[in-house]
């Protein structure tokens, strides 16, 4: 049997297989997790089509990682990328206050057709005080497995919203005066890679398109 399939524990994941070899593709988690950590929708474990896993999670340097995600570590004063937040001359202080979260609100969307699968959602995203910053459209898709090659590509689309009566300003440790940060706006999608010999999905993440 060849093709994708989906399957949905309600109110935890999805999970994406790849029926010709039984290899788990991915795991789409969207349940909520440990408002010190940012709570947020992400992607592990990421795996090539041989079942290497390619995404890392909540490794020990950094406990908020988890596989790929879309965040912000500075968005108008707020980090949404979890742990310590970056502030000029004080380096990187423990400031739970400033921690937000990205919540799932609902999918519009998780399908299969027998080599593609779509899964459409729409979140929200807060400051620590949990009113409305943001909405996002997000559609993540995995399509064009290609036994031969060993490859499979995953194709990430987000769309942002501002609900706020001022501008987003995404930033970053860089330009809140860290020298020698090599992250600059907008965060964007950040994942903890594992290099593998062979080769590894191929990933087409499209930027976030604030509106």
């Amino acid at each position: 049997m060849t093709g994708l399939r989906i399957v949905h524990a309600h109110g935890d994941r999805v999970t994406v297989t790849e029926q010709g070899t039984g290899v788990e593709l991915l795991a789409y988690v969207y349940r909520a997790e440990a408002a010190w950590e940012a709570p947020k929708p992400y992607v592990h474990p990421l795996r090539t089509l041989a079942g290497d896993v390619v995404t890392d999670y909540r490794p020990n340097d950094h406990r908020w990682h988890k596989g790929l995600s879309l965040t912000a570590s500075h968005l108008s004063g707020a980090n949404l990328w979890g742990g310590n937040s970056y502030v000029h001359g004080e380096g990187y202080l423990a400031l739970p206050e400033r921690v937000g979260s990205m919540a799932h609100v609902a999918f519009g969307a998780v399908a299969s057709a027998g080599d593609r699968v779509v899964i459409a959602e729409r979140l929200t995203w807060h400051p620590y005080g949990g009113e409305l910053w943001a909405d996002e459209e997000r559609r993540i898709e995995v399509h064009d497995v290609e036994a031969g090659s060993g490859s499979w590509a995953l194709t990430w689309t987000s769309a942002v919203t501002n609900r706020r009566d001022e501008p987003l300003r995404f930033g970053s440790p860089t330009t809140a005066g860290r020298a020698g940060s090599a992250r600059a706006p907008p965060e964007g999608c950040p994942s903890r890679v594992v290099v593998v010999r062979r080769r590894p999905p191929r990933l087409a993440a499209a930027p976030a398109r604030p509106r």
